[in-house]
């Protein structure tokens, strides 16, 4: 027992400063300081949409938040305390529609107020990016970087970080070769997105690729199956090599929004290797915490009818058995 604690503490020491986490106007100033209490030291950085209009926001309901001084100064307050406390500040600008001068706008009034640190963005404003002033850029998994041949014309001297996420979330191929690139890597973990997308801007999710090399054995997959391919859960971070994985720099967990409860038992479960008992930390509806893992569209209607079991089995003995879920790259043609 003493040495399974000590071997997960040595593991917890690996994660930290590992972690990005979005900004959540659910909530309130005494929770966001419970949240850097308790898991600052694994926090990278916090990823934040501004809050000028609802251009910035794909989120009507954060747009609408945001109207309300009381939540803007709430905001302020607590970028400042992340900064105060070793976190960085990403300003997301990845919304598609906004204009050059909409993110000049952005970036140099949320500079007026705070110091940020880097920026993520699209990779038509990362490719001309005089207008990013100098800020170190993130390219967002909505791009679709998911293929080797994605990062040809991207410059390392522009672009820090790609996020990968859908179908390659466990393409240790692609990983090395963003690495190998000149670029860090970000794994975004818990969005559960559909392996048939490959561009958020397609015009909704699960949009049917039918060049995808996965795609007809994909069709023929039940719901736990499904979600045992589409996310990544504890168990798989600690037992699969993502952890001490070189080609993986840090792991995007989406955040916006979630309830101080949502985000405790997400990082918790993370950190600690916590699976299906953290329906004790969560919620007391069993089928709820797999949205912990999975926050993508498709999936959530199935939820009450998953089984932990199955899923893990699934995960384990077919996904985590065959080479191409390491190794595959998706056809964009």
């Amino acid at each position: 027992m003493l040495r399974k604690i000590s071997e997960l503490e040595n593991v917890k020491t690996k994660l930290k400063k590992r972690f990005s986490i979005g900004y959540s106007t659910f909530l309130n100033w005494k929770e966001h300081v419970e949240i850097i209490s308790r898991y600052g030291e694994y926090i990278h950085e916090i990823y934040f949409s501004p809050p000028f209009g609802k251009k910035f926001h794909t989120r009507v309901q954060t747009a609408y938040q945001f109207q309300s001084d009381e939540v803007k100064e709430i905001f302020w307050q607590v970028l400042k305390y992340s900064k105060e406390n070793g976190i960085k500040l990403n300003l997301a600008l990845n919304n598609h529609g906004m204009s050059k001068d909409d993110i000049k706008m952005a970036i140099e009034k949320t500079q007026s107020k705070i110091d940020i640190d880097e920026i993520t963005t699209t990779l038509i404003h990362a490719r001309t990016s005089s207008h990013l002033l100098g800020k170190k850029i993130n390219i967002s998994f909505n791009q679709g970087i998911d293929n080797t041949s994605e990062l040809q014309g991207i410059s390392p001297e522009i672009v820090a970080t790609i996020i990968p996420g859908r179908s390659s979330i466990r393409n240790f191929k692609l990983f090395n070769n963003i690495i190998s690139s000149g670029f860090k890597t970000k794994l975004l973990l818990n969005n559960g997105c559909s392996f048939f997308c490959h561009k958020c801007i397609s015009g909704g999710c699960f949009k049917y690729n039918p060049d995808f090399i996965l795609a007809d054995w994909i069709k023929s997959l039940n719901m736990n199956q499904l979600y045992a391919l589409q996310t990544i859960m504890p168990f798989e971070l600690h037992e699969y090599g993502y952890i001490d994985n070189r080609d993986i720099n840090y792991f995007k967990l989406s955040t916006r929004p979630s309830s101080f409860k949502y985000l405790n038992a997400l990082l918790k479960s993370y950190i600690d290797n916590v699976n299906s008992e953290i329906v004790r930390e969560y919620s007391p509806e069993r089928g709820s915490i797999y949205h912990l893992w999975g926050r993508g569209n498709i999936l959530p209607p199935g939820f009450s009818e998953l089984k932990f079991d199955d899923i893990a089995n699934f995960k384990r003995n077919v996904i985590w058995k065959d080479e191409i879920y390491r190794s595959f790259e998706t056809s964009h043609e």
